[in-house]
């Protein structure tokens, strides 16, 4: 698009060819030229023969060439477009509602169809831009094959264009209708979404990275005592890939529980090294777990410390930083790579803040996330490339899991069946419904049984 029509369309609020093909019609014409004469709207091709003036209107005689018949227009308003526009020889083609009087075609203030409308079913449009000059544009810029590139589907592009270029079918639906109707509608709804999602990709920010350094992985997986999934190999790449660009990532890594999502965050650190990396985890009791995973399977020359609330002292020698919220409140070192996990537990404030905390003027550090259950926010942020995402489908183990509805008529039975488990080496999980004892519920709450467990 020249910069010359990209300002003419700019008066219209168009910005691109997708909000062009938005720019929808507010009503349409019939400029085809009429084959007999009939009552209401039509457009006559006129040739006028004499003005008569009168003193609260100008009556003029004409001839319709293509219904072959005389006709009077009659004007009560006149302007000096008007009288240069029907003057007597003039031949013009003229639109208005065509009416029989006392045996006499009339036409009360018709007005004239300009060239690049006649023949035509005109779509009418609301713009500040002058019709032939829109027109032109409409020509140059709605196609198939423009509007295809935009990566809509043929359907949705078909459909568009019909809107902008109406056939017969097209007007008599829309008579009947009166509005935008069945995929006609559905095309400017899709277009209208497809749009503002391509819209809010231009919005996402990019910052230069402060490392562009990583290192292979592949030792790394060889010393752990297990196959990791593909799909977890397949995040490992993309964190890889992330860590070497000039451009910080923006990452979320989506996983269900069990997943093996603290594998990638250590393979993430294990690459990184020994440039530092910070995962910030939603309680103590998952960052001390991570902590000790870490260090079982991080090779020991990856320094790896867990930070709480009470942890006084420097990092500088650490090169894996876990913790909290409270790393938020700590004078952290500068990091190239953050990580939080269970990122739908933390607001976004506080996600922002750890990052804030450690770039270094306008570069920032790698910045990836982790979650089950991807807040709404985040999960937006995925579908429209704010954000680049990679998925954990796969799990490194079946799971085998039955489920029973019981009463307390089957707690022995329970009991029995919690008692065979252990002996297998497995773990149980209890989950009670109600933390505290309820006047509401009948259920039995932790509190209540918290004692017969221990």
């Amino acid at each position: 698009m020249s910069e010359e029509d990209k300002k003419r369309l700019a008066k219209a609020g168009i910005h691109d060819l997708l909000s062009f093909a938005l720019c929808a019609p507010r009503n349409y014409k019939d400029y085809r030229l009429a084959k007999f004469p009939t009552i209401g709207d039509v457009t006559l091709d006129v040739r006028i023969q004499l003005v008569q003036k009168h003193p609260k209107f100008i009556k003029m005689s004409a001839f319709a060439h293509n219904i072959n018949q005389n006709i009077e227009l009659i004007f009560f308003h006149l302007t000096s477009y008007h009288f240069k526009t029907f003057q007597e020889g003039n031949s013009l083609a003229i639109h208005g509602k065509l009416e029989k009087r006392y045996g006499k075609w009339q036409m009360i203030q018709p007005q004239k169809v300009a060239n690049y409308k006649l023949d035509k079913i005109f779509p009418v449009y609301k713009v500040p831009i002058r019709g032939d000059i829109f027109e032109e544009l409409k020509k140059r810029y709605l196609t198939k094959e423009l509007l295809s590139r935009t990566g809509l589907p043929a359907d949705i592009v078909k459909a568009l264009l019909k809107i902008h270029y109406p056939d017969e079918a097209f007007y008599k639906e829309w008579q009947k209708e009166g509005s935008f109707w069945g995929e006609y509608l559905d095309a400017l709804k899709f277009a209208e979404i497809f749009h503002y999602l391509q819209s809010l990709r231009q919005r996402r920010v990019y910052q230069p990275s402060i490392s562009q350094e990583a290192r292979g992985y592949e030792e790394f997986l060889r010393s752990l005592p297990f196959e990791a999934t593909v799909d977890q190999k397949k995040a490992i790449q993309d964190i890889y890939t992330d860590l070497q660009k000039s451009i910080a990532a923006r990452r979320v890594i989506v996983g269900d529980v069990g997943s093996g999502k603290s594998l990638v965050m250590f393979a993430a650190a294990y690459m990184n090294y020994p440039n530092k990396t910070i995962l910030m985890a939603p309680t103590t009791i998952l960052a001390a777990q991570l902590y000790e995973e870490a260090k079982r399977f991080l090779p020991s020359y990856v320094k790896t410390v867990l930070v709480s609330s009470q942890t006084k002292g420097s990092f500088e020698n650490a090169h894996f930083i876990i913790g909290t919220h409270a790393l938020l409140f700590q004078n952290l070192p500068k990091a190239t790579v953050i990580m939080v996990d269970e990122q739908h537990r933390f607001g976004t404030n506080q996600r922002n803040k750890l990052k804030k905390l450690l770039e270094e003027g306008k570069k920032s550090p790698h910045f990836f996330q982790f979650s089950a259950t991807p807040i709404p926010r985040t999960q937006a942020m995925m579908e429209s490339e704010l954000v680049d995402f990679s998925f954990i489908k796969q799990t490194p183990f079946k799971k085998d899991i039955d489920t029973y509805v019981i009463g307390k008529k089957d707690f022995k039975q329970l009991l029995q069946h919690i008692q065979k488990e252990l002996q297998k080496g497995h773990q149980v999980l209890v989950v009670y419904p109600l933390v505290e004892e309820s006047e509401q519920y009948e259920y039995k709450s932790l509190e209540e049984a918290k004692s017969f467990w221990q």
